[in-house]
């Protein structure tokens, strides 16, 4: 905390000094914003806020052009992050686990893994070869960045296959080596006797299905059938890997927006004011007095109230909702359960019912007759921003103009094949413009890939729309 007060402290005022006259505000982990005197207080809801906004952008992107079903997936330098979001909102859970450690606060439920550009690939005392979750970082990064790295990684993979092109990466302004990369992945293909580009192809393969199995453990194990959801691609590396992982799991569709590699920062715009408070209320149901869990529900909402009241939201401009965490007596683990804001007898008995289907969709059993449990009670709060708009991309035919079409190249595909791509720049493309693949889309903070079989268009505001199964 005092680290964080000085920290805000200095920007508040350096940002007085430079006549900013608006709020400063910071993203929460909650997926809401809060204003910086209320995140002096409160410096813990600051963990893991980046990841949160960019799932928040996800939501919000998906709503705009018509998808309530989303798996949001961020592939960075050093780790793939994946949420789930259902009727336009993340879903999100009562704990985050950092460096082990629990953290205790309302945050947007994610998942990671140690799979990045960065991610190491290396071989076990056993001869099998793995990739991450070490990374090479930013310092020295991968082989291919000419800063002293030598470990092959996933970006110097995707090097060698040719799917990174090393005269624009970055948009033309970082020099990187493909013999750095070459040499560092040798190692790989000695030890199992392959070409260079076959073990490149190995690595990728690899960090595709690990980062597969991240989506499943979000989707299929908890009662989600991926083939309802889109992804949402983003970060530097994600739209590299998104349209191999959407095939793995039979995901149709796949949408990449503009500026992948920053998206977190757009997202971030894009999130309302919001605060959380719970308070532990451990009861059976059949036993829980009415009276009291009513008059918990009236002193969260005047908590919310408070803290609104120091960022100066009126009470108007507050939305609230009301949960209550169950479950069967015995178990451990809990469910939010959607409440009313005033509680009755025969909402009880309506609060079970939506508990025993809660269960069934997510673990697939449920025991009605079971005694149910109440754990906590919940207020989330929210206060509408204003956000900024998307602008549109200019219209064009549905063929590509010639200055977006810069040749072709060919990417390695395995067994000793090589399959010859088209490259777009991204800047040049124009709302309307369909494509098929096998294509890849550069621009200075991503590259996208399209594959054989897949059609991608663009919509107005300049999204990629990847479709996976074009009949």
């Amino acid at each position: 905390m005092p680290v964080v007060q000085g920290y805000l402290q200095k920007l508040e005022a350096e940002t007085a000094k430079r006549r900013f006259n608006n709020v400063l505000q910071v993203m929460q982990s909650n997926g809401g914003i809060m204003t910086s005197a209320v995140a002096r207080d409160m410096p813990i809801a600051m963990v893991e806020s980046g990841p949160a906004a960019g799932a928040i952008g996800g939501a919000q992107l998906a709503g705009m052009i018509g998808y309530d079903n989303v798996i949001t997936y961020d592939m960075g330098g050093t780790t793939a992050k994946t949420s789930i979001v259902t009727g336009g909102m993340p879903e999100s859970a009562d704990q985050y686990f950092v460096e082990g450690r629990p953290i205790l606060l309302p945050v947007v439920d994610m998942r990671e893994i140690g799979a990045g550009g960065g991610s190491i690939a290396w071989i076990d005392d056993a001869g099998a070869l793995h990739v991450g979750p070490q990374s090479a970082g930013a310092e020295p990064g991968p082989a291919c960045y000419l800063r002293g790295g030598a470990e092959p990684t996933v970006t110097d993979a995707n090097l060698q296959l040719a799917i990174l092109d090393p005269e624009y990466f970055l948009g033309g302004k970082m020099e990187i080596s493909p013999q750095h990369g070459r040499k560092a992945i040798q190692r790989i293909a000695d030890y199992f006797d392959l070409d260079v580009a076959e073990a490149a192809l190995g690595i990728i393969r690899i960090v595709n299905i690990n980062m597969a199995g991240l989506l499943q453990s979000m989707t299929v194990k908890r009662g989600y059938d991926p083939r309802e959801f889109v992804i949402v691609a983003f970060g530097g590396a994600g739209p590299i890997h998104a349209v191999a992982i959407a095939r793995e799991l039979n995901i149709p569709t796949v949408i990449v927006p503009p500026f992948p590699g920053v998206f977190s920062a757009w997202g971030m715009l894009m999130a309302d004011i919001r605060h959380d408070f719970g308070q532990t209320y451990i009861k059976p149901m059949n036993e829980a007095d009415v009276p009291t869990i009513n008059r918990i529900f009236r002193e969260l909402e005047a908590r919310v109230r408070e803290i609104f009241a120091l960022e100066n939201i009126t009470d108007k401009s507050i939305v609230l909702s009301y949960e209550m965490d169950l479950r069967y007596s015995g178990q451990e683990h809990t469910l939010s359960v959607p409440a009313p804001a005033k509680l009755d007898d025969a909402s009880k008995a309506e609060l079970e019912k939506s508990f025993d289907g809660l269960h069934l969709k997510v673990y697939g059993h449920n025991a009605p007759e079971e005694p149910k449990e109440i754990v906590s009670i919940k207020v989330a709060s929210f206060a509408k921003v204003k956000k900024p708009g998307l602008e549109t991309i200019p219209s064009g035919s549905k063929a590509p103009t010639p200055e977006a079409r810069m040749g072709k190249r060919e990417v390695y595909v395995g067994d000793g094949k090589y399959e010859e791509f088209s490259i777009f720049r991204r800047d040049n493309l124009l709302s309307g413009n369909t494509f098929s693949g096998p294509t890849l889309i550069e621009e200075a903070t991503a590259t996208t890939v399209v594959e054989t079989g897949q059609t991608c268009s663009v919509d107005p505001y300049g999204n990629l729309v990847i479709k996976l199964n074009e009949e």
